[in-house]
């Protein structure tokens, strides 16, 4: 059985193009764009790349690791929080978009079966720190030492590697790698789909 990991596809998602629409603006755009002779100048693919990344995420800075949790937008809370009751400030909801959410990590099988939420965190927090701080990791780290070995988790590139959790090859070189990214990239966009139903089921 193959689980999937809420993660993101790092060509599709980071530029919302595929490859070869990629390249195709590339060139399409090869005649308009001025190179300049300078040596520290930035070539024509850098600079159409930089401009999708931005017109994808709405930010110059790379997002850490790619990852894919959801954000669920929540009404603004009070600036008056009880902390007892919920530990976290009004400004702590606030995602890198701006809005107020909770940023929830989700785990899903192939059919779309949910097999784990966590919703703990606000929208501020690094899908990362969700992931360090979730009780899966230890869960499977603990299968795998008594021998249940025959599923995976398929993670982006921002989740560490191990026996348990499938991630792509940073810069393969062999066809067998392309291979093992295009493969891993298209099961693991189950869980995108996942985030759709649900989002749709519950506007």
């Amino acid at each position: 059985m193959t689980e999937t990991m809420a993660t993101s596809s790092t060509a599709t998602w980071n530029f919302r193009l595929s490859k070869e629409t990629t390249r195709y603006l590339i060139n399409l755009l090869k005649p308009y764009i001025v190179v300049d002779s300078r040596l520290s100048s930035i070539d024509i693919q850098t600079k159409v790349l930089v401009a999708l990344n931005f017109f994808a995420t709405g930010s110059y800075q790379t997002s850490v690791g790619h990852l894919d949790c959801t954000h669920i937008a929540i009404v603004s809370p009070s600036k008056n929080l009880d902390l007892v009751e919920n530990r976290y400030p009004e400004y702590m909801y606030v995602n890198r978009k701006s809005y107020h959410s909770i940023n929830v990590h989700l785990v899903c099988d192939s059919n779309l079966k949910v097999l784990n939420v966590n919703a703990l965190f606000p929208g501020s927090t690094n899908d990362v720190h969700i992931w360090n701080n979730s009780n899966v990791s230890n869960m499977l780290e603990e299968l795998h030492t008594h021998d249940y070995s025959d599923y995976f988790l398929l993670g982006d590139s921002g989740y560490p590697l191990r026996p348990w959790l499938l991630t792509p090859i940073a810069q393969p070189t062999t066809a067998a790698e392309e291979n093992y990214n295009k493969n891993q990239m298209h099961v693991r966009s189950v869980i995108e789909r996942c985030n759709r139903v649900l989002k749709m089921r519950f506007r």
